[in-house]
């Protein structure tokens, strides 16, 4: 008796065999690093008030790059002098403009929320007056008690925000901590774009060389999307700043001039916010309706014109001011766009994630592009020719 000495599988048990154990440790590979991925998401969304402002400062100097290393170069290679001349180009037509037209933003934006609590309570009369069964039923469900704290003026009032610290001493400080702190890690923002200025970016090949456990190929994979991810940054933010810019001026101006009460405000509201794509335009239309309708001079006939203004303003930028401007460098549709500011500011949470949502989910798709071609195809981008060129580009200065 051999007692299964000689137990032996045929060729189809292995090869069943070979398969269980490959899906197996395809299935622990995939999950550790979704779990590595999860953890990484937690971290940035529970630390993303503090990551913001020097995300905003590697953006800010990812679009100014060119513009730094052209003054490096014609500065006799003086980075503190190169640096110096970007911030003045910065900061004085800002604070020109800010001379300018500063105390006219100012004085509407503090009319604007003390004037807000009546354009609700004009809205909830006009409401009860057509519908009262309805608000009647909202209102045994609190929306009177809602609608009568939605008051943006006292979020700028000292005394309200003491009292809702309850006035404990701990609260407070607590309080008067978290300021502080949210207040010098933007202050600090200058500095952390001053060294990523005058730093030589990274690379996916500077990345790539430390992967020295993956193959060659894959090392040229993981330097291709980088660099692709990298790209995409540039290209999106320096495009939607001028588009959102150009936006801003256009809707301030056309609302002005139709007698929108608080229009230089509120355009320019729109447009900067529109730097997330679509963000200004949805939540300046839960403005822009009442305060046609009930503001000073409204009526149904200047919420007409209002429309009217803005689908002008919209046509011209998808038909010449995008498509001149971004020309589909992201290669995601409008669908996608909003879908991903959605999905996005979820998942990483608050504002760093609804300003990187395009340029996560472009590099998405370019990820996906590169796993088709790779493994449903044998036409392969060229990705070790590709980082080639990005690392070219990031040796400009040295």
């Amino acid at each position: 008796m051999d007692n299964g000495r000689n137990f032996k599988l045929n060729k189809s048990q292995g090869n069943m065999l070979a398969r269980a154990i490959t899906i197996l440790s395809f299935s622990v590979v995939a999950c550790f690093f979704f779990f590595l991925f999860y953890l990484l998401l937690k971290f940035v969304s529970h630390f993303s008030t503090i990551l913001l402002p020097p995300v905003v400062a590697i953006i800010l100097a990812m679009i100014f790059k060119p513009y730094y290393i052209w003054l490096y170069r014609k500065l006799w290679h003086n980075r503190t002098l190169a640096i110096c001349v970007v911030f003045l180009s910065i900061f004085l037509p800002i604070g020109f403009f800010s001379y300018l037209f500063g105390a006219i933003l100012i004085e509407e934006l503090v009319k604007f929320l003390n004037a807000f609590p009546g354009y609700i309570a004009d809205i909830y009369a006009y409401a009860k007056g057509v519908a009262p069964t309805l608000i009647d039923f909202l209102d045994r469900h609190g929306l009177q008690k809602f609608l009568t704290g939605v008051n943006p003026s006292q979020y700028i009032n000292v005394g309200f925000v003491a009292s809702k610290l309850g006035g404990a001493t701990i609260s407070i400080g607590s309080y008067i901590a978290n300021f502080l702190g949210g207040f010098f890690s933007w202050l600090v923002l200058p500095v952390y774009m001053a060294i990523f200025l005058s730093t030589r970016p990274y690379t996916g090949r500077d990345v790539s060389k430390a992967m020295i456990f993956l193959s060659e190929k894959k090392r040229n994979h993981l330097a291709y999307l980088i660099d692709q991810f990298l790209g995409i940054i540039v290209v999106y933010f320096r495009a939607q700043v001028l588009v959102a810019f150009i936006q801003g001026i256009l809707f301030s101006i056309l609302f002005n001039l139709l007698g929108l009460k608080y229009g230089i405000i509120i355009g320019m509201m729109l447009g900067i916010l529109n730097i997330v794509p679509y963000l200004g335009n949805i939540l300046g239309w839960l403005i822009i309706i009442p305060l046609s309708l009930f503001g000073p001079g409204g009526g149904v006939w200047l919420l007409v014109k209002i429309i009217l203004a803005f689908c002008a303003v919209q046509t011209l930028d998808s038909f010449f001011i995008t498509p001149h401007v971004m020309k589909n460098r992201t290669g995601l549709n409008t669908f996608v766009v909003i879908f991903s500011l959605f999905f996005w500011s979820n998942v990483i949470g608050g504002a760093l994630g609804m300003l990187l949502a395009i340029p996560l989910s472009a590099f998405v798709a370019v990820l996906w592009r590169l796993a088709k071609r790779e493994y449903f195809s044998n036409d392969l981008p060229d990705t070790k020719a590709e980082s080639d060129n990005g690392k070219s580009n990031s040796d400009a200065i040295q």
